[in-house]
């Protein structure tokens, strides 16, 4: 191979991981937007809501086996879950970007169940079945004693679902920008260089 060939095979890999780079941090931007919606207004609809929904039901049935209190926890336990179960799969896989995309989607379960706990004296919000009676987190709080103290751990919720929104978009730009990073060429045999320059690779795929 001729050495201006090798640049240009170099040129148009480093194009091509601008282009990817650029769609990356598009997307997150564009996901950043569409989570960000509900949880800065925790009433405003979008499709993910209804997923939450059926993930939180998902979770009564789940956890049934375990007896009454653990299975009306499971469905805000389920809907908490999930969502972390694929964060900690992309993780395990060095995929940072994707790690940081899903949380986006904790984020809104967590700001989503912060609601629903705020709501356990009042019973305002609307169920399923429209029975107030058969209010989750009534229940849970009665049992335990914490009802009055329903808005207090509500908003410890919501502060944590918003924490892990600004880190989730952080993480997703950070690692979006790092796919447009190319892999420093090191010395022949692979130098210091060479290998920081894979690693940050790896990470951003």
């Amino acid at each position: 191979m001729k050495p201006g060939d090798a640049a240009d095979i170099g040129r148009h890999g480093r194009a091509e991981l601008r282009v990817q780079r650029n769609a990356m941090i598009a997307f997150a931007l564009f996901a950043a937007w569409y989570v960000g919606r509900p949880v800065l207004n925790p009433f405003h609809y979008v499709f993910l809501r209804d997923v939450i929904l059926a993930t939180h039901e998902a979770g009564h049935v789940i956890f049934m086996p375990f007896g009454e209190y653990v299975m009306v926890l499971g469905g805000t336990l389920f809907q908490v879950l999930l969502p972390f179960m694929f964060i900690a799969y992309f993780w395990r896989r060095r995929d940072g970007y994707a790690a940081a995309i899903v949380s986006l989607w904790l984020a809104f379960a967590l700001t989503d169940a912060a609601v629903y706990i705020g709501d356990a004296r009042t019973r305002q919000l609307p169920l399923l079945g429209g029975d107030p009676a058969g209010h989750d987190w009534t229940f849970l709080l009665v049992r335990t004693g914490l009802l009055e103290h329903d808005r207090s751990i509500a908003r410890v919720v919501r502060g944590i679902g918003l924490l892990v929104y600004g880190c989730a978009v952080g993480g997703a730009l950070y690692f979006g920008w790092l796919r447009g990073v190319a892999p420093a060429a090191g010395p022949a045999g692979g130098g210091s260089a060479g290998r920081s320059g894979v690693t940050a690779s790896r990470w951003s795929e």
